[in-house]
């Protein structure tokens, strides 16, 4: 069970099995814990003439089952699914603006750690875009 099935499983930071389940068809990510679902990550391919890169849409775990390293362990399983060399963050940081896509200060420090590991490019960033 890995990348190739679209299914992983793993321990989560309290003990917790989780099943994390890959849909290549749309390219969501999806954590159970048992038969509950627990986290959802939203992903999509967007195109143009020059390229293509997928971004992160859409992620959210249950609370009660945050900082247990699970939506660490989805974006790591999709960006090993996509096989691409990383990952678009989608909806800009807050920086003082309210909005329905900005960015909270748990999913800033979500986005900051999956840049430190590769997984993640945020084009919302100065200097990211040439």
């Amino acid at each position: 069970m890995d990348v190739e099935d679209g299914l992983r499983r793993f321990n989560d930071k309290n003990g917790r099995i989780i099943e994390i389940r890959f849909d290549f068809a749309t390219l969501d990510a999806t954590a159970f814990d048992g038969s509950k679902q627990i986290g959802f990550m939203e992903f999509k391919l967007v195109e143009n003439d020059f390229s293509s890169v997928y971004v992160l849409n859409y992620p959210e775990v249950d609370p009660a089952y945050q900082r247990a390293g699970i939506a660490a362990a989805m974006l790591q399983f999709a960006y090993e699914a996509l096989g691409c060399e990383s990952i678009q963050v989608g909806g800009p940081k807050d920086n003082g603006r309210s909005g329905e896509n900005a960015r909270t200060p748990e999913g800033e420090a979500f986005v900051r750690y999956g840049i430190k590991k590769g997984w993640l490019v945020d084009p919302y960033e100065e200097g990211d875009c040439e």
